[in-house]
């Protein structure tokens, strides 16, 4: 059995791959904050939402954090942006699920 040596996978390969921690969050924000969406059992059209939304998240997060003086797929600041995005969907998807919850109150996206 033969281990992935992952300094030998390109940087921004890397970065990408880094980015795509966050697609189970926007997959479970779907579900909170949209879930006629989810209802419609069209995976295809969810999946690509949380594409675009992790790609949008990333590269609007990797923007706030290094002022845009580097590129957006440079490995510098991707594990911090990523980190910040965790926590801030994490709180935000449970506050979501508490308001469901407790309160009996759907917080609803006009998307």
């Amino acid at each position: 059995m033969t281990m992935i040596d992952i300094s030998k996978i390109p940087k921004r390969l890397r970065t990408l791959l880094i980015n795509l921690i966050l697609l189970p969050y926007w997959y479970i924000s779907v579900y909170i904050f949209h879930p006629s969406l989810y209802n419609t059992g069209d995976f295809l059209i969810i999946i690509s939402v949380c594409i675009g939304l992790t790609i949008i998240s990333s590269f609007f997060s990797h923007f706030v954090i290094s002022n845009g003086k580097s590129h957006f797929l440079e490995e510098n600041n991707v594990i911090l942006a990523t980190a910040l995005q965790i926590i801030l969907l994490s709180s935000i998807i449970f506050l979501g699920y508490l308001s469901k919850v407790f309160f009996f109150t759907h917080i609803y996206s006009n998307c």
